[in-house]
């Protein structure tokens, strides 16, 4: 079967490569490759916990048949954030601190003159 892969994206538009295929040996859900999936009718949410290396989303019907029609939303988890947030939150207070001082210390030392 012919398939297509889409790379990097523009707003809401990719860019489409189309390839040549033959008729898969088994049915794509039976292939046993995927190292996460989701599977049936209606809306799917497929959680992964990631793991280091290259990756590659396909998505296609179980059947491996066309037309394809999805709307895909990626999110993820950041479980340092709030870590990095407070860290850049103290700096940042430090340096203003710094930078008071840096006002105040001369200019009370030029008006006791």
């Amino acid at each position: 079967m012919d398939y297509a892969t889409v790379r990097g994206t523009a707003g809401h538009h990719g860019t489409y490569t189309e390839h040549a295929g033959s008729a898969p040996a088994v049915r794509p859900g039976q292939a046993g490759i995927w190292t996460a999936y989701a599977s049936g009718p209606g809306t799917q949410t497929l959680t992964w916990k990631v793991r280091g290396g290259d990756w590659m989303v396909v998505a296609m019907n179980a059947d491996g048949s066309r037309p394809v029609s999805l709307q895909v939303n990626v999110a993820a988890t950041l479980p340092a954030l709030p870590w990095v947030a407070a860290g850049l939150l103290i700096g940042g207070i430090v340096v203003m601190i710094g930078g008071v001082l840096l006002i105040v210390v001369p200019v009370r030392r030029a008006s006791m003159r």
